[in-house]
């Protein structure tokens, strides 16, 4: 919808015997006239709403204009009486004429201020009594700016650690460092906007990533592989550090909520992944390192579910849950065990 703006704006009024007049055609829905006058000792905007050939002469006043606009004597001397009085300072009038038009008057008691065009705009678009579109009816869609990118780039990072489900608990020699379990993955997402609304949208998000789990052993302990079973041991020397390591290559899908007034965004779903590796790696307390690379009977492929809470501009909080165990099923001492992942994405 169109809108024509015409403000004119007269400091003082000058009287001339013949009148000039200048023709404002309303082919929109919205006038705006703005002056000075004399005989109220007031500064006055008059909004009009209405396709109405309006004649503004040179030389005129409210009354006039009222007169113009198709009030009657009676409703133009009460709004001037009411102006003259004081009663009416900065609030609004407003009056719908015998030809339709929609009128608001705003009237100023120091003629020296002019309204700024967002007091009277707001007020306007606000009233109740226009029977005019609210601002949820003229909000568009198409027009809003998506809540999530197109596409962008994620760093995770965080802890890594394992539960085992089987009725058989692991040997105490398997546990973990807690701080030293860390959680890498670098991932590269799109995200497919599936609907949105003023305050909400809903967003498919996908993309390939690359994630490695690093599982540190307590004390000296370590994996061996032998005769194709896996078993976690009391290493032959001391060690500084003792880890197995496995990177994937991931492909999360998720749904993702974004709220428009908050900035709050909320992402579930799951995740594929295959592994393109794995070793152990150990440093013993001379200095010495060693790095196996190995398959360990762990699965080549893995999958489990996400979920990831945070901010529109800001670091989020997410968690991973394999379901599908660590190593194969073949294996004894590593039966059923689940690997997980929280920390932060940047």
């Amino acid at each position: 919808m169109k809108k024509l703006l015409v403000l004119v704006s007269l400091i003082s009024f000058i009287t001339t015997p013949n009148k000039a007049f200048s023709k404002a055609w309303a082919a929109v829905d919205t006038t705006i006239l703005s002056f000075s006058d004399n005989s109220l000792n007031k500064r006055v905007t008059v909004i009009s709403t209405g396709n109405k050939d309006l004649d503004i002469p040179i030389s005129f006043n409210l009354e006039k204009l009222l007169t113009e606009l198709g009030l009657d004597e009676e409703q133009t001397q009460s709004i001037l009486s009411n102006i003259k009085n004081d009663k009416y300072q900065s609030d609004t009038l407003n009056v719908i004429s015998p030809s339709g038009q929609k009128l608001q008057i705003l009237g100023i008691a120091s003629p020296h201020k002019f309204p700024r065009e967002e007091e009277y705009t707001n007020e306007y678009e606000s009233e109740d009594n226009w029977e005019s579109e609210s601002n949820e009816d003229k909000y568009s869609p198409e027009s809003s700016p998506k809540f999530f990118p197109k596409s962008d780039f994620g760093f995770y990072f965080g802890l890594n650690n394992y539960k085992n489900s089987s009725s058989t608990a692991p040997s105490q020699l398997s546990k973990l460092r807690p701080w030293g379990s860390r959680y890498v993955a670098f991932s590269f997402r799109k995200n497919a906007t599936i609907s949105k609304s003023k305050n909400l949208d809903l967003a498919l998000s996908y993309g390939p990533e690359f994630a490695i789990y690093n599982f540190m052993f307590e004390n000296s302990n370590g994996l061996l592989n032998q005769n194709d079973q896996v078993s976690f041991e009391t290493l032959e020397y001391d060690t500084k550090k003792s880890k197995l390591t496995v990177p994937y290559i991931n492909l999360p899908i998720l749904l993702s909520l974004g709220t428009k007034n908050k900035g709050f965004k909320l992402s579930l779903g799951g995740y594929m992944g295959y592994r393109i590796g794995s070793h152990t790696k150990t440093k013993d307390t001379d200095g010495n390192k060693e790095k196996i690379r190995d398959g360990f009977n762990l699965h080549r492929f893995n999958y489990g579910l996400t979920s990831e809470i945070g901010k529109k501009s800001g670091l989020s909080f997410f968690f991973r849950y394999d379901l599908r165990p660590l190593f194969e099923s073949n294996q004894i001492n590593a039966k059923k065990i689940q690997a997980y992942s929280f920390g932060i994405r940047l």
